[in-house]
């Protein structure tokens, strides 16, 4: 099959496919849902830790002070299979994701530097939660179901700009939009002498503005990098609908509804990065990185929660290998990139934090036009004031990045 028609089909692979998350307990009792990791493919393979390296392929995800090494258009596409087992008390449950991830495209603009636009989903707040029980009253037996069903996210759209200090230096800034949508259902039927059902349902919207800045720096072999991100407040807006048999004690109507709205100041937790890479060798490339969100910052106008989310720190090595990579005519196997990569992170409440370890490689596309990733993930999450309870995840992310050079510096020579 062509480049071009591989390019195709995993374009209508991210278009046609369903949107669907994974589901996670633990991402209930956080502000917007769990957080993902949405770093581009090469990135993702290293355990994320691409604040510090200078490569086309990372894009902007990282640190949008990458956009200053940007010689040529680049597009990026990562999607996402998730899959989640839930360990509680000796009992397991499966569940299974598939979401678009990452999108991304960045080009040069001669002297004054290279733009950069993407998409990225941050959160997800999926969940579908279902207890039955049985109980009497007096010798009447009465049967109760719970549901409660939760979809939405955080997605973040930026447009970003970066560009090269002489040759030692990059910069970037980036203005990003964050959309953050969930819609919860707490349902509850009840059948026997009090049968009846209720349904209580939450839609809350909230939109904000953010800057994101970074700068890389470079010495021969060794590369530092350091971004930050901060997200001004907004309002939210929850619409609350109640509708059931039993809204009203003294309602006549079986299908009574309740509408109520409110509004409320929201401000989310800024965050920021400081990474490292070296290239050890032609074959051997590392890198690590660390991190931190400010959840101390997260201010919610109407939730007393805001005091029990804590600073959340990160942590991520990983490293890269090509075989041959200066054969003028290898096989294959000797141009494909080989990595590996761990990280650890702390989730906003203090207790709670995951790690997971990524093994991936690149497939070099024909004639250096772009780079094909596979990233296999293994990880766990868990939180110790909830015992005997472990989710158990792994994820299959597929990457597309391919490069056209459209502009020519006059450092390059043909």
């Amino acid at each position: 099959m062509s480049n071009n028609k591989m390019f195709l089909t995993f374009l209508l692979l991210i278009f046609s496919a369903a949107i669907i998350y994974s589901q996670s307990v633990l991402g209930l009792q956080y502000p917007f849902g769990l957080p993902l990791q949405n770093s581009n493919g090469p990135s993702l393979a290293i355990g994320g830790a691409g604040t510090g390296v200078a490569d086309d392929y990372y894009g902007m995800g990282d640190n949008p002070a990458n956009l200053g090494n940007v010689n040529r258009a680049v597009f990026s596409a990562v999607f996402a299979l998730d899959l989640l087992n839930i360990l509680d008390n000796g009992d397991r449950t499966s569940h299974m994701g598939f979401s678009p991830r990452v999108l991304s495209f960045s080009f040069p603009l001669g002297i004054i530097g290279s733009l950069g636009f993407s998409y990225s989903q941050q959160t997800d707040t999926e969940l579908n939660f279902r207890l039955s029980r049985d109980y009497r009253i007096g010798n009447l037996e009465e049967t109760e179901d719970l549901a409660l069903v939760r979809n939405g996210g955080t997605a973040n759209w930026q447009a970003g700009w970066g560009i090269p200090i002489r040759k030692w230096a990059t910069v970037g800034i980036a203005y990003q939009r964050l959309y953050y949508k969930s819609n919860s259902s707490l349902i509850r039927k009840t059948e026997g002498l009090l049968s009846d059902t209720l349904i209580d349902s939450t839609r809350t919207a909230f939109t904000s503005n953010g800057i994101r800045a970074g700068v890389q720096t470079s010495l021969k072999d060794f590369t530092l990098g350091i971004s930050g991100q901060y997200v001004f407040s907004g309002t939210a807006t929850d619409i609350r609908t109640i509708k059931g048999t039993r809204v009203k004690a003294d309602s006549p109507f079986k299908d009574s509804i309740i509408t109520r709205k409110s509004s409320y100041d929201l401000k989310p937790a800024p965050s920021m990065a400081l990474g490292a890479s070296y290239r050890i060798s032609p074959e051997w490339f590392a890198a690590m990185e660390i991190g931190a969100t400010l959840w101390e910052r997260f201010y919610s106008e109407i939730s007393k929660k805001s005091d029990k989310y804590d600073r959340a720190y990160n942590f991520s090595i990983g490293t890269e290998y090509i075989p041959a990579p200066n054969l003028l005519t290898p096989k294959y196997y000797e141009i494909m990139q080989y990595r590996a990569g761990f990280r650890y992170s702390q989730l906003p409440t203090p207790d709670a934090a995951e790690f997971a370890f990524t093994l991936g490689t690149g497939l070099p596309l024909r004639d250096g036009g772009g780079l094909f990733d596979i990233v296999l993930e293994y990880g766990r999450r868990w939180d110790s004031n909830f015992k005997n309870f472990t989710e158990e995840f792994a994820g299959i992310y597929l990457g597309i990045n391919a490069g056209r050079k459209w502009y020519q510096s006059a450092q390059d020579s043909y």
